[in-house]
């Protein structure tokens, strides 16, 4: 995550994700859910939500979880 958001480049680089010094902005959680999404489709594909059109591997998207998250 640190890297993600900006790492070893100074606070100012990614304080800016961030609301209050430790929690993050949204623009920090959609960096971080980015980055999460990208090691589940190098490493874990199979856990990656199914879409229509797409192989039989993945998450169904009939759970709610899925659909507000996207």
């Amino acid at each position: 995550m640190y890297d993600l958001l900006g790492g070893d480049q100074g606070e100012d680089s990614y304080g800016k994700y961030l609301t209050d010094g430790l929690h993050l902005s949204e623009e920090g959680n959609r960096i971080l859910y980015g980055g999460v999404m990208d090691v589940i489709k190098r490493n874990y594909n199979y856990l990656l939500p199914l879409e229509d059109g797409e192989t039989n591997i993945g998450v169904p998207l009939e759970e709610k979880i899925w659909s507000e998250l996207c």
